[in-house]
């Protein structure tokens, strides 16, 4: 547990208008085990590709949520392609054929 603007008084450089307020930081969820996606070799054209991954529980009971990244470079500098926040574990992206890294 955190406490914020702990120790002001009011006086003097202090912001009299803040009020102590109480707020926890909740553990985040484990990552979920993505699942090895086949070798999708083509001749041309985009290829819808389905992504998996297994389901993770959030420490604090609330809902989990999913946000997929895929890039064309490891460093996902840039993210070529993302989803949005999304309950199921699986996400279809059409891709150009080529090498894409994805998390």
């Amino acid at each position: 547990m955190v406490s914020c603007h702990e120790g002001n008084t009011g006086n003097g450089a202090d912001q009299s208008w803040n009020t102590v307020t109480p707020w926890a930081i909740a553990s985040p969820p484990p990552s979920p085990a993505l699942t090895d996606q086949p070798d999708a070799g083509s001749s041309g054209g985009d290829r819808n590709s389905p992504l998996q991954w297994s389901a993770v529980t959030c420490p604090s009971g609330a809902a989990t949520q999913y946000l997929v990244e895929i890039s064309a470079n490891p460093s996902f500098a840039p993210v070529s392609y993302s989803s949005d926040w999304q309950a199921g574990v699986s996400w279809t992206q059409a891709l150009p054929i080529g090498a894409w890294d994805w998390r």
